[in-house]
């Protein structure tokens, strides 16, 4: 990026080029002794670099704090009241929580996913939403402690994660998957009915096992509608949720609304700025998670 910064963004200026710019095109003086026109070029460069300077401040998103509760969350993080709602149930494991038959022993949790679920873009795995998730669920139920597993690989499809469910998560017997599903197959192209009939199978295998779930949509990106056809899978993903009465953390949605609030800067190119809204995007999930998680819970008849 020469000459000036993107608008919204963090920029970078070149000094010289502002003056070259301007001399080509015939706003300056001929020969650079000009005094009075290196001076109006300095003082243009020091106005930019100051608006920039302001602009990346103002892109610094805050991260959330893990456990200090809904009313924090809602401020770092708000999000419509409609991708609040839920008509699902965790029948499973609102038995496995309650006090008559809890165990000492930690709640089992497995997180099946691909890149973000890996921890993708953060400088460290305890950054990413299911390492977070961990603390926010002993925030909303006390005196329970819970074992979040990860089993996620960069660029899984539904059909690889299928595998990984009947291999690695049904014989571990967790008390609730947390499924992360979509982008690998928008970007790979896999038909929409397809990737509609797996997803089925997925819930149909857990649920059989006795296994409750979450689902939880790709992320949200300003340029992913441009690249894939994302619109058609996370409808997808939405009417069967909706179908089966399993819970949807509607992340792309969420994503959105920060994104339109500022309260994210996703289009920076500065890396310092893209690890912080990573690592905030990943607390706000969490958090988001974790109250969906105990909203389900207690609105599940027993």
């Amino acid at each position: 990026m020469q000459g000036r910064p993107t608008p919204g963004r963090p920029g970078r200026l070149e000094t010289g080029a502002v003056a070259v710019r301007c001399a080509k095109a015939g706003f300056g003086p001929p020969g650079s002794a000009s005094r009075a026109w290196r001076f109006l070029v300095l003082q243009a460069i020091v106005i930019m670099t100051i608006a920039c300077w302001v602009a990346g401040v103002r892109a610094q998103p805050v991260v959330p704090d893990a456990g200090r509760g809904d009313a924090w969350l809602d401020q770092a993080c708000p999000v419509p009241d409609e991708l609040q709602y839920s008509e699902a149930e965790l029948p499973r494991l609102a038995a496995h929580l309650d006090p008559g038959r809890m165990a000492d022993s930690p709640v089992p949790i497995v997180v099946v996913g691909a890149g973000s679920s890996a921890g993708a873009g953060l400088a460290s795995p305890d950054d990413a939403y299911p390492a977070r998730l961990k603390d926010e669920l002993r925030h909303r139920f006390p005196g329970l402690s819970f074992d979040v597993r990860v089993l996620a690989r960069r660029g899984d499809r539904v059909a690889d994660m299928l595998r990984r469910l009947r291999a690695e998560v049904i014989p571990r017997r967790p008390a609730l998957v947390v499924w992360q599903i979509g982008a690998a197959d928008a970007v790979s192209g896999v038909p929409i009915n397809a990737f509609g009939r797996q997803v089925s199978q997925g819930i149909e295998l857990l649920h059989g096992a006795g296994i409750d779930l979450v689902l939880l949509d790709m992320q949200y990106n300003p340029f992913t509608d441009m690249l894939i056809n994302a619109r058609e899978y996370r409808g997808y993903v939405r009417w069967i949720a909706k179908r089966d009465k399993v819970p949807l953390l509607r992340r792309y949605e969420m994503m959105e609304s920060w994104a339109e609030q500022e309260l994210i800067d996703l289009s920076s190119r500065d890396a310092g700025v893209r690890v912080r809204t990573a690592q905030t995007v990943h607390a706000c999930v969490a958090g988001r998670l974790a109250q969906l998680i105990r909203r389900v819970v207690d609105a599940t008849p027993r």
